[in-house]
């Protein structure tokens, strides 16, 4: 069977359906992008990882954007989402920013440690949130923390550990304050 004659197969309901696995493809392209970026971490390629953190942003916002557009938000694509938004926001960024920096020892490592758990709770704590208001976060979106590490390691940044210890601590503070953020959705 031709691809054209399975297309033509396809009822509207069924058309609709098949669209609805439309963001879930971005969703996964998400991941896939902070898996890339881990990969190029380890390769030492730190500034083609931080383009990877912006791809996977990128995929992040077309997934939402798509989902809403087509009415297929469900509660097994936000689930999906930030399983992925884990992987490229949270992991990513920190295996980036160890591989990155000159002796960690155990203050960088805790740092880490501190900057991965802030955002796997701040991603939790959106999905368990039933009251959702679109119009504003609470405490800074992973993906913006991540966007922001981006930015420092594309700079080519040249500061003190402690410093870098200090950004990474005040980036976790603030995944998980209870500050309201607008939302550009």
């Amino acid at each position: 069977m031709t691809g054209i004659k399975f297309f033509e197969k396809i009822s509207k309901k069924n058309c609709k359906n098949y669209l609805c696995l439309l963001p879930h493809i971005f969703t996964y392209l998400n991941a896939l992008f902070g898996l890339m970026c881990i990969l190029k971490t380890l390769d030492q390629d730190y500034f083609s990882a931080s383009c990877y953190i912006f791809l996977a942003a990128f995929m992040d916002f077309l997934d939402g954007r798509i989902a809403r557009a087509l009415g297929s938000c469900s509660d097994f694509g936000m689930e999906l989402d930030s399983l992925c938004d884990a992987i490229s926001f949270c992991l990513a960024p920190a295996v980036l920013l160890y591989s990155c920096m000159v002796d960690v020892g155990r203050v960088g490592v805790v740092a880490l440690a501190a900057y991965l758990c802030a955002g796997l709770f701040r991603l939790a704590r959106f999905n368990s949130v039933l009251d959702k208001d679109i119009k504003k976060f609470t405490g800074l979106p992973t993906t913006l923390a991540a966007l922001l590490i981006a930015i420092l390691v594309m700079s080519g940044f040249q500061i003190c550990n402690l410093y870098l210890y200090f950004f990474i601590a005040v980036i976790a503070i603030l995944m998980i304050s209870t500050i309201a953020l607008p939302s550009f959705k």
